[in-house]
């Protein structure tokens, strides 16, 4: 027995600005200077980039392919949760800016869009459509729920 139901991506995207409040425009980080550090340096040097976090300090994290970066996943749908450490597999490069407490992306390292500004994000990054599937199914080990958030 198997059911799945799919939902569009973007539903998803538009309801995470809705809640995250919507952005409108990107930026471009040209003569701004900001400590620039890849993620190796970053793991070697955890405490003082933590000092530098706390003091709120303006930082550029550059992502290359192939890194792994450990994510806490945790989904809350009020009827239930999930919580679960996994890996994030970086498949293409791109940087992280922090600054007073905001999180950017870029594609570039150089034009930005605020992590809540799903409009310019897909812009930058040149997403196209996605979807999510959610399925239940039921085998010799009991009851399985998969689920795929994919872009297309």
């Amino acid at each position: 027995m198997f059911i799945k139901n799919t939902l569009p991506l973007s539903l998803i995207l538009l309801l995470g600005m809705i809640a995250a409040g919507c952005g409108s425009s990107g930026f471009t980080m040209k003569s701004t200077p900001a400590e620039r550090v890849n993620f190796n340096k970053l793991v070697a040097h955890k405490e003082e980039y933590a000092k530098k976090l706390q003091n709120r300090e303006r930082i550029i994290f550059e992502l290359k392919k192939g890194d792994a970066i450990p994510v806490d996943l945790k989904f809350d749908a009020k009827v239930f949760t999930l919580s679960s450490r996994e890996k994030l597999l970086v498949t293409k490069d791109f940087c992280i800016l922090v600054q007073k407490g905001t999180l950017a992306l870029s594609p570039d390292c150089l034009n930005y869009a605020y992590i809540r500004d799903g409009r310019v994000l897909k812009r930058l990054f040149k997403m196209k459509r996605g979807s999510v599937s959610v399925g239940l199914g039921i085998d010799k080990k009991g009851i399985k729920i998969p689920i795929l958030i994919q872009q297309h």
